[in-house]
């Protein structure tokens, strides 16, 4: 859409700089002139060559995540790109398929009808004279409290849950 009709409807001087890519003084000069605004086709030296193109292409088909540092390094090495990294990540920009993330789904239970198990790894610890992993583990209900199993001390009472009472009983002591 040209300049003038854009600038009829309402954009100011800045959105039209920011949409076009352009200064805001090209953009008073572009609304002043008589004539539509038309800009000579520029060089583009670092732009990568077909061979190039076709090799990142193949490349980001195989490995969407792929960093950019590497796919530059080796256009380098392999395809004598001579551009900047910075000028480099604008083509890898227009070039890597838009990444799609996988939906997120909730649980929505009502109070006390669900139990999730959180565990880490904690590192090697001195046990009875020998080194052991330790991967502590506790639960956490749907009324988010949250209580440790296998010390005395975490464990004050059976679970708001319906049924875990003999659970409860084992695990807690």
């Amino acid at each position: 859409m040209e300049m003038k009709a854009l600038h009829r409807h309402g954009w100011t001087v800045s959105q039209l700089a920011r949409e076009f890519g352009i200064s805001r003084t090209t953009v008073y000069q572009v609304l002043a002139s008589a004539e539509p605004r038309r800009d000579p086709e520029r060089a583009k030296p670092t732009a990568p060559s077909e061979a190039q193109v076709i090799h990142l292409e193949r490349r980001l088909r195989a490995c969407p995540q792929i960093r950019g540092r590497s796919l530059y390094q080796e256009l380098c090495t392999r395809y004598g790109y001579e551009g900047s990294y910075p000028a480099f990540q604008r083509h890898l920009r227009r070039l890597r398929p838009e990444l799609t993330k996988e939906p997120v789904i909730r649980f929505e239970t009502n109070t006390g009808w669900q139990t999730q198990v959180d565990w880490a790894g904690c590192g090697r610890w001195p046990v009875g004279g020998s080194w052991s992993s330790c991967r502590p583990w506790w639960p956490s209900w749907a009324t988010a409290e949250h209580r440790r199993f296998g010390s005395p001390s975490s464990a004050p009472g059976p679970p708001p849950c319906r049924g875990w009472s003999p659970a409860w009983t084992i695990w807690a002591g």
